[in-house]
Order: C-alpha cells, then sequence, then structure tokens
C-alpha cells in the first residue's frame, strides 16, 4: 500500500520535473543547478540566515537526498540515485557557502 502510493507520487513528481525542465527548456543537469541555487537563496532568505549559515545548505542537501529517494521509486529506477544529480544540486550552493564562510563581509583583501 505504502510502496503503491510512494510509486504513484514518485510516477507524478518526475512527470512533474520533466514538464518544468521541458518548459522552461533545461536539461536535466541544469535543472538540478537552478534548483539547488534557488533553493539556497529561498532557505536562506526565509529563515532569515545569512549564506554562511548551515540552514541554507542543509536545506539543500535535504532536498537533494529526498530527491534522489523519490527519483528510485519512480518510473525508471535506473535513474534513481546519482551523484552526479546530487553534486549538481550542491556543488554551486556549497561554492557560495565556503565563500560566505571566508571572511566577513567588507574585509576582503584586493
Amino acid at each position: 500500500m505504502i510502496t503503491a502510493n510512494l510509486a504513484r507520487f514518485a510516477a507524478s513528481y518526475s512527470h512533474a520535473k520533466a514538464g518544468l525542465g521541458d518548459a522552461l527548456g533545461l536539461s536535466d543537469d541544469l535543472l538540478h543547478v537552478h534548483t539547488g541555487l534557488a533553493l539556497f537563496v529561498a532557505a536562506a532568505l526565509l529563515t532569515r540566515r545569512r549564506m554562511r549559515s548551515w540552514w541554507p545548505l542543509g536545506v539543500v542537501a535535504v532536498f537533494a537526498v529526498a530527491n534522489e529517494i523519490v527519483d528510485s521509486f519512480g518510473p525508471d529506477p535506473a535513474d534513481g540515485f546519482s551523484a552526479l544529480d546530487l553534486a549538481n544540486t550542491l556543488v554551486w550552493p556549497a561554492v557560495l557557502f565556503l565563500l560566505a564562510r571566508r571572511g566577513k563581509a567588507g574585509s576582503a583583501k584586493v
């Protein structure tokens, strides 16, 4: 019962992601990149935390892992857990996070 419901949800979710990618003209990889960046910025704004806080990056990481878990129950389980998808979603938010943690605002050396 739970597995059947999860499989139905995963199929709908997969279809919605494909439709979004088609509507925006984005490949699956580029959709992961943009989603990761959008989630990172939105999480920072909504939680009112700076980008150097672990919270925004944590939100992106939780979403990325949850997305891969749902994908593993989708119509094509071979497209399930993908390290490349995780990397595409997390790399740029992690870069922004590390740059933000590098130093306090305004103290950059030229």
